[in-house]
């Protein structure tokens, strides 16, 4: 039978953890405008962060959010659980083709899926989960199994993060 995904990222840790791990991460310090414009130019132009900016809202922040190495560990944790639980639904899928028409996939997609021959093996898989945290805990707001658009973004904003992080500790 195949799992119910969470509501919540790890439903059985209790709000007293949960507490303590949003409790760990805080606003660090705003970085120089004319330092801000160069990272944001480089998310755009080295990154190819395609949306900075949502109407009049900036989707950049000019601060980093820094966090303490035990909440890094814990959402590691969840994402390679969150992962792991993905894999698990998409070979139940997989296996049982009834289901595809309950996710409401188009019919000429459904044949293709159900077809009897094996999947592809992948060379490697990635998956990003986007954590926020809530009043109610650590939330995701998406996963993303099919981009690996986080990549570009991660290498293009490590240098300019590192350049601008003095007085973080």
């Amino acid at each position: 039978m195949m799992t119910a995904f969470p509501t919540r990222v790890f439903e059985s840790d209790s709000r007293i953890r949960d507490a303590q791990e949003l409790s760990s991460v805080r606003a660090g310090s705003a970085i120089e405008p004319t330092a801000f414009a160069s990272v944001r130019r480089r998310a755009l132009l080295e990154g190819c962060k395609w949306d900075p900016q949502v109407g009049d809202i900036n989707t950049l922040s000019p601060f980093p959010l820094v966090m303490k190495s035990h909440t890094w560990a814990y959402l590691a944790a969840c994402a390679e659980s969150l992962t792991a639980e993905s894999i698990a639904a998409e070979e139940e899928i997989s296996c049982r083709p009834e289901l595809l028409k309950v996710l409401g996939l188009p019919r000429a997609l459904r044949s293709v899926l159900a077809a009897k021959s094996r999947l592809t093996p992948a060379a490697g898989r990635v998956m990003r989960f986007d954590f926020h945290p809530t009043t109610d805990g650590w939330q995701i707001s998406e996963a993303n199994s099919d981009v690996p658009g986080g990549f570009s973004g991660a290498f293009s904003g490590a240098p300019a993060g590192r350049e601008s992080r003095d007085g973080l500790g």
